[in-house]
C-alpha cells in the first residue's frame, strides 16, 4: 500500500510541475504573523540599531514570477517608505522552521466505497507529504465524526497515512457533513503554539441535512462563525467521481469556504489527485522572509502601531500585500 502511494505521490508530483501557476492562484500576496525573537535591539558591526524581524506571507497571484518572489525582489513598506535593512533571506515554508497544523475531513459511510470514490488514498498521500515538524488530524466521519487526535510527526508520519489508508467503510447511509467539519475545526484550533492551522475537507456533502436549506445556511453560518474564532482555514474539495452534474451541493462548500479559505472542485476520478495536490501547495506555498531591520530610523516602532505592507514588481506594476499585522513592538 505504501508504495502504491509513492508512486501515486511521484506522479501527481509530475502533474503538478506542468500545472500554470495561475490554475493554483487564490489571492494576492498575504501577509498573516509577524514575528521577532528580540525583546532588545542589537547593534551592527558598524554600530547601528537592528532588529531580526520575519515575516510570514503567502504569494498565490497568478502573476507572480519567481523574480518577484526574489529576497531582493520584496520591498518592507510603511505607507509608501521603505523600511531600510541590512540583510534580508527568503524562505518557504516547506523549508522554514514554522510548523502548520492540518486536520483531514471525510466520509466513510456506506456509499463511498473507496475503489469507486479513492478519497483514503489521497487523502494519505496528503499527509504522508507532510513534514516531521507539522501536526497532523484525521475525522472520518459518517452521521458522527471518528477522530484519530492530532499528532505532532516529530518523525515518520506514514503511520498515520496507513491508518487512512485502512480505515473501512461504515453502514451508515447519511453522512453529515456538518458534523463531520466542526469536529475538525475544534481538533484544529486546539493544538497550540501554531500560527497556521487548516482544515481540508473532501467531501460531496450527500447526505449533510438531506436537502434542508434553511438548517444548512443556519450550520454553514455556525461553522464560517467559528472558523473564524479558532483562526482555522477551511479547505473545500467539493468531489464526486460521477461528473459535475453530480457536485448538487457544491454551493453550500463554497459558503463554507467564505471563511478565509479556498473552494477547488474534482469531479472525477482522475481529477481528485490533481486537486488535493493543488490544495497541498497552496498551504505550502507560504514564505518566510527574514530581514534584519536598521532601526537608526525607528519612527515606525510606536509600540506596533503602525500596519506595513510588502511590495514587490511584476514587470512595471506593484503588487502590494494585504495589511494585515502591524510591527512588533521592539523596545528601543
Amino acid at each position: 500500500m505504501r508504495q502504491a502511494r509513492l508512486n501515486l505521490s511521484l506522479f501527481i508530483l509530475f502533474l503538478v510541475s506542468l500545472t500554470p501557476l495561475s490554475a493554483m492562484a487564490q489571492s494576492s500576496l498575504e501577509l498573516y504573523a509577524v514575528d521577532t525573537s528580540q525583546v532588545e535591539t542589537t547593534f551592527t558591526d558598524s554600530g547601528g540599531k537592528s532588529a531580526a524581524v520575519s515575516l510570514h506571507f503567502t504569494a498565490r497571484n497568478a502573476d507572480l514570477t519567481p523574480m518577484s518572489l526574489e529576497a531582493e525582489a520584496l520591498k518592507v513598506m510603511i505607507g509608501d517608505k521603505e523600511v531600510p535593512v541590512f540583510a534580508k533571506r527568503l524562505l518557504t515554508l516547506e523549508k522554514s522552521e514554522e510548523a502548520v497544523a492540518v486536520v483531514v475531513v471525510f466520509p466513510i459511510a456506506k456509499d463511498y466505497l473507496e475503489e469507486f470514490f479513492g478519497i483514503r488514498l489521497n487523502a494519505a498521500i496528503f499527509v504522508e507529504r507532510m513534514r516531521d515538524k507539522d501536526w497532523a488530524g484525521i475525522v472520518a466521519y459518517d452521521s458522527e465524526a471518528h477522530e484519530t487526535a492530532p499528532v505532532s510527526g516529530q518523525g515518520d508520519l506514514s503511520w498515520l497515512a496507513d491508518q487512512i489508508s485502512e480505515l473501512k467503510n461504515s453502514e451508515i447511509i447519511e453522512p453529515n457533513l456538518f458534523i463531520g467539519a466542526t469536529a475538525g475545526l475544534e481538533m484544529a484550533g486546539a493544538i497550540k503554539d501554531v500560527k497556521e492551522k487548516y482544515l481540508v475537507v473532501i467531501t460531496n456533502a450527500e447526505g449533510a441535512v438531506v436537502g434542508d436549506d434553511r438548517a444548512a445556511i443556519k450550520a454553514i453560518d455556525a461553522f464560517k462563525t467559528r472558523a473564524r474564532e479558532l483562526g482555522v482555514r477551511p479547505m473545500m474539495i467539493g468531489y464526486t467521481p460521477d461528473g459535475p452534474e453530480e457536485l448538487k451541493y457544491a454551493d453550500w462548500l463554497k459558503k463554507m469556504s467564505a471563511a478565509d479559505g479556498t473552494y477547488s472542485e474534482a469531479t472525477s476520478l482522475d481529477d481528485l489527485p490533481g486537486v488535493v495536490s493543488k490544495v497541498f501547495s497552496q498551504i505550502y506555498g507560504q514564505y518566510v522572509l527574514e530581514v534584519e531591520v536598521d532601526l537608526s530610523g525607528d519612527f515606525w516602532l510606536e509600540n506596533g502601531a503602525h500596519p506595513f505592507t510588502l511590495s514587490t514588481k511584476v514587470g512595471s506594476r506593484e503588487v502590494k500585500s494585504t495589511q494585515r499585522e502591524s510591527w512588533p513592538a521592539l523596545a528601543k
